[in-house]
């Protein structure tokens, strides 16, 4: 992030003049400090345009971070208490060009905003095949297929393939995953039951020969008795499986370590601890080169201030040999960034999506869900 020089212009109460200020700025965004506590509304539009910008009101963040804002672009923000008339105060800034993330050899993003919905998109997920990109969002309770061309992220064609299937409120559909491999199709799901009212789970693989699903392939040896939101990979002649652990969570709501073990078609290797800072879930990973690149919701950066609020997307570059993990961290802009997914669209590029909402699920102060987000991940340099 940049640090630049901001133009403050007060109107109205001549005490408002310093209430408000720039700290930082993006490609993408504007990070706005206000010095009390207080319910504002904000209206933001680009300087050199006559759109009539956009709103938002219920801001109780002393600290926030204004997002979607288009790279190079000079923007006029201006803030009023929630129930004034008019606004209180003009700030004017402009900002930078974006750029990827750099780090481990990987270059990640920058990431921009799917034109499929407007928001409410929950748990995207994106696949390539046959030269397009195939991305499933859930929407209004239903589960919408759009195709879109890799190198714009333009949607060719979409569908909805799941109506919602309860009237009068939306069904969660699981943690689940699955995945191609040896010409089988592999999935990964949990077996849930309850111990001494608390809930507990196995993960379970089953392989599909186009026919009929194998036998069930417990994962015994599970250093947990409570793994979470199981992921499953190809990397090189095994798969990798990735989950969290939600034991310790019980106990402390600000931890939840990631784990991954390989697995060979018949047995699992022992599990490795790989990252236990604050709470991690949903990750996901494709090989590129001789690494596995993963990403996942973390709030590792804002667990000890924040809590569970604010979660950033962290990939790393794992050696699944080695268990040594380099961090990349990828979306780091204080909202509560979930659910990402990659798809690998050739060894040294691939593409990755990934939910946005303002901050922690249900909160009033505002909880808007921002929708769905895509970016590029490529390989910068060749793998040892």
């Amino acid at each position: 992030m940049k640090l630049i020089p901001v133009t403050v212009m007060a109107f109205g109460l001549a005490s408002a003049a310093m209430a408000a200020e720039v700290k930082e700025v993006t490609g993408q965004s504007a990070l706005l400090t206000f010095d009390a506590p207080a319910t504002r509304t904000l209206h933001y539009h680009a300087a050199a345009t006559s759109s009539p910008g956009h709103v938002l009101t219920d801001v109780q963040e002393q600290t926030y971070n204004l997002i979607n804002l288009e790279p190079e672009t000079a923007y006029e923000i201006q803030f009023a208490p929630y129930d004034a008339a008019e606004a209180t105060q003009t700030l004017h800034v402009k900002t930078t060009t974006a750029a990827p993330v750099k780090a481990a050899g990987i270059s990640a993003g920058p990431f921009r905003k799917l034109s499929t919905f407007p928001d409410n998109v929950w748990y995207p997920t994106i696949e390539y095949h046959d030269g397009k990109l195939w991305l499933i969002e859930s929407y209004k309770g239903q589960l919408h297929l759009s195709s879109m061309d890799p190198a714009t992220s333009k949607v060719l064609s979409s569908i909805v393939i799941v109506d919602q299937p309860h009237a009068g409120r939306e069904t969660y559909l699981g943690i689940m995953d699955s995945t191609i491999h040896d010409g089988k199709l592999w999935t990964a799901c949990l077996d849930v039951w309850l111990e001494n009212n608390k809930r507990r789970t196995d993960i379970v693989m089953r392989e599909f020969d186009g026919q009929k699903f194998g036998e069930p392939i417990v994962f015994e040896d599970c250093p947990t008795d409570y793994p979470y939101g199981p992921s499953i990979s190809p990397f090189g002649d095994k798969l990798v499986l990735i989950f969290s652990d939600l034991i310790l969570w019980e106990n402390d709501k600000n931890r939840e370590p990631l784990y991954y073990a390989t697995f060979d078609g018949k047995s699992f290797a022992p599990a490795r601890k790989i990252f236990d800072e604050g709470r991690n879930r949903y990750a996901k990973g494709v090989q590129m080169g001789n690494r596995f690149i993963m990403a996942w919701k973390s709030n590792a950066d804002w667990w000890e201030e924040h809590g569970y609020k604010y979660h950033d997307i962290t990939m790393g570059a794992l050696d699944p040999e080695s268990g040594d993990l380099e961090i990349i961290p990828a979306v780091v802009d204080r909202k509560y960034n979930s659910s990402p997914d990659l798809t690998l669209v050739s060894p040294g590029h691939a593409i990755m999506v990934f939910g946005k909402f303002e901050h922690e699920y249900n909160r009033a102060d505002p909880a808007y869900n921002h929708g769905a987000y895509i970016g590029d991940i490529l390989l910068e340099r060749p793998a040892e």
